[in-house]
């Protein structure tokens, strides 16, 4: 008898802990959102602006600008060194690496607002800021800084979704 009722006090304790994980990983995100905030909100306002914004993509445009003019060609950005997954790369289908490539190009092409073929890391802050920007305000909320599940830090509109407009001021 004592040994069923420790056994269904640990089942109720276990149940409780998965009901439980849901909420707190959701205050966790929500907890990232604001440390990034807090760190990217140099005046104080509450937001972060895009000239407060620093995107993490430098590392991405050292790796990926071979010939390091400080642009990335579509070449560059389709063909750039291999990061740390290189190894699984070899194991895509081609169709599926066309379909990337398809991808990429068109995410290059709505990052390069100039046109001039080339990318630089301001047209790359600028689609990263607008991918961010879910509700299309000018400024990133705690709630837009937190990483959504599955998605990157750039949110759910990979070099976003605004054509050509240029980056807000």
């Amino acid at each position: 008898m004592k040994r069923s009722a420790a056994t269904l006090t640990s089942l109720i304790i276990l149940a409780m802990a998965a009901i439980s994980l849901p909420v707190l990983g959701a205050e966790d995100g929500e907890d990232r959102g604001q440390r990034i905030l807090d760190r990217l909100d140099s005046d104080g306002d509450g937001v972060v602006s895009y000239k407060e914004y620093r995107p993490r993509e430098r590392r991405m445009m050292s790796n990926l600008d071979t010939n390091e003019d400080g642009k990335l060609t579509l070449d560059e950005f389709l063909n750039g060194r291999p990061g740390e997954n290189a190894d699984n790369q070899r194991e895509i289908s081609e169709e599926r690496k066309a379909r990337m490539a398809e991808m990429m190009a068109e995410r290059f092409a709505r990052m390069d607002v100039d046109d001039d073929g080339s990318v630089t890391m301001e047209e790359i802050k600028g689609a990263t800021f607008a991918a961010m920007d879910r509700n299309d305000d000018g400024v990133l909320s705690a709630k837009e800084l937190t990483p959504r599940r599955g998605m990157r830090r750039g949110g759910g509109r990979p070099g976003g979704n605004r054509g050509n407009r240029p980056p807000p001021q």
